[in-house]
């Protein structure tokens, strides 16, 4: 065998480089198809959650990792040296006589690895650019996140001045309400303490009206005689005893006299007018007769024969009630003094189907009232009003 048939290139075989390139084409396409489904991948999840930017980062990351070991396993840098060493490659096929079929092969297969780094490369760039958009866009909603929080926090300061500003008008709406309150207040207590004032004065006025009138009343009954003698003479002095300073009247136990009481001895002149003469006190009785003891005279004044004698109590059982406090007399002495003459001391003007004969004015304050009512009670009964110094007179107390 000859030099020349040793050393020409075997027509269809396959050589170390050949296949060396064939492994390289299936790596690139693989991992180009790989970086592609990565790339896929981070933009469809980049379109559906901004929150994933992280993850396409990653795959960005990892795909240029892949890249770069893939660049470090072909020897080559970039796409542009990956081609320049194909050639290399290729013509050094050449030179070593494959054949043209080999040389055809190689050439597109380094021409599929070319492509495919070019396309890795260039969704490398894409990933890259969807990666920066991912992060401008996550920037501007980050900024659009804080432009909204600042204009919530403006909104919100702007409400809470609001708020305080509210806040503060209702309390000077509290405040403005609270001082028309309390003024009315105090002007309803003044109209009220007014009201009362004049009620009070009226009152006072009214009382001390019908308290004058009563006196002015009690006077003219004074002047008439009314006051110590009231109706028809209970009987008459029949029989006088001088030296024992004694009558008889003609009044027994038949009429109701009995020892201890009181008659006021009197006459009437012939225009009528009463005059007082003194006063006796029965000391025993007969059926139609009483002998009394002649107790006090009317100065200037003798009692005789046939003056008139008169019990204010009895002996037809009198009322007598009281308006005010007693003075000369507690109000028991009274009661017993009373009833010793035949009748009898009340609380009430009237009470039921009773009603007083007399109304005695004692000792009372202005404002009471009760005085005030019993005044006026008597006057609408047509009851005798006197004084308590009016009632001892009457009943012979001199």
């Amino acid at each position: 065998m000859d030099s020349t048939q040793r050393t020409r290139p075997r027509g269809g075989g396959s050589p170390v480089g050949l296949v060396i390139f064939i492994i390289l084409t299936v790596v690139f396409a693989v991992l180009s198809y790989w970086g592609f489904a990565k790339y896929k991948e981070a933009d469809q999840t980049a379109k559906t959650a901004i929150t994933k930017q992280e993850q396409a980062q990653k795959q960005m990351t990892t795909a240029q990792d892949d890249l770069r070991a893939l660049k470090e396993a072909a020897g080559a840098e970039s796409p542009l040296a990956l081609a320049n060493f194909a050639e290399t490659t290729l013509n050094k096929t050449r030179q070593v006589g494959f054949g043209s079929e080999a040389q055809n092969t190689a050439a597109d297969a380094l021409q599929i690895a070319v492509k495919a780094v070019e396309a890795q490369r260039d969704a490398n760039s894409k990933l890259s650019s969807d990666v920066a958009d991912l992060t401008a866009q996550a920037k501007a909603l980050e900024n659009q996140r804080q432009a909204a929080a600042t204009a919530y926090e403006e909104e919100i300061d702007s409400l809470q001045g609001d708020i305080a500003t509210l806040n503060k008008q209702i309390e000077n709406a509290n405040a403005d309400f609270r001082a028309q309150l309390q003024k009315e207040i105090e002007e309803r207590n003044r109209l009220q303490i007014e009201y009362y004032t004049a009620q009070d004065k009226w009152r006072d006025q009214e009382l001390t009206y019908r308290l004058h009138v009563a006196g002015l009343q009690e006077k003219i009954r004074g002047l008439s005689g009314e006051g110590a003698i009231f109706g028809k003479a209970d009987a008459v002095v029949t029989e006088l005893d001088r030296l024992h300073d004694k009558v008889t009247i003609d009044i027994g136990s038949t009429g109701g006299a009995k020892p201890g009481m009181r008659f006021v001895i009197y006459a009437r002149t012939a225009g009528g007018e009463v005059v007082q003469k003194g006063v006796v006190e029965i000391l025993d009785t007969t059926a139609d007769v009483a002998i009394a003891q002649i107790v006090g005279t009317v100065p200037d004044q003798a009692i005789g024969k046939g003056d008139h004698a008169y019990n204010l109590a009895g002996p037809e059982k009198r009322l007598f009630v009281f308006a005010g406090v007693p003075e000369d007399y507690t109000l028991q002495e009274w009661t017993n003094f009373i009833r010793a003459n035949g009748g009898d001391l009340v609380g009430e003007v009237q009470k039921g189907d009773q009603v007083a004969d007399y109304l005695i004015m004692g000792r009372f304050e202005e404002d009471d009232v009760n005085v005030v009512r019993q005044v006026q009670m008597a006057r609408d009964f047509g009851l005798t009003i006197m004084s308590e110094e009016r009632l001892k007179e009457a009943m012979g107390l001199l």
